[in-house]
């Protein structure tokens, strides 16, 4: 898998090691930008970690792995407009790339979801994930769209690392 530059990639990130919860709240989108870039990598360089990643998210809808087609790549922090003008857009943290479809993972560390923002994914028409590091009680009709894959926590990411 051809990945980027790590140092280049994580060093356009101001990642504050030390934020304080609630006091730094504009760094937030910082470290859940540089956590998205360090995991991009992690799965660029272990294809191993990458097919258990995928087989997880395509887990609880028992979707066919081979729907999506060859794996094409990733793309981290991208517009993907929705709506029948293609004017309204959302951007994705990590979008995975398959020759037939994509998987659209939005990342959260210390946020619960923004207003609409499962909504505005599923919109796209491609398949959505949400990794959270807490639980959060997400709108049934999330959990009924055939193309939402499932809330995730990161500690089942983290086994699958391990």
């Amino acid at each position: 898998m051809n990945v980027d530059n790590s140092f280049l990639t994580l060093g356009k990130y101001k990642y504050k090691h030390n934020k304080r919860k609630n006091k730094d709240e504009e760094y937030l989108n910082e470290q859940e930008n540089y956590f998205t870039e360090s995991f991009k990598v992690i799965l660029g360089h272990y294809e191993n970690i990458y097919a258990e990643f995928v087989s997880l998210l395509l887990s609880q809808k028992n979707i066919d792995r081979n729907l999506l087609g060859d794996f094409v790549g990733f793309e981290t922090q991208r517009r993907e407009s929705y709506g029948k003008s293609n004017k309204n857009h959302v951007i994705v943290d990590l979008i995975l790339l398959f020759s037939k479809g994509k998987i659209l993972c939005e990342h959260k560390i210390d946020q619960e979801e923004g207003d609409n923002q499962i909504c505005n994914l599923l919109n796209t028409g491609h398949y959505v994930s949400y990794i959270s590091k807490n639980y959060e009680s997400l709108s049934e009709k999330y959990l009924n769209d055939n193309k939402f894959l499932g809330h995730f926590r990161w500690y089942e990411i983290y086994r699958i690392i391990e």
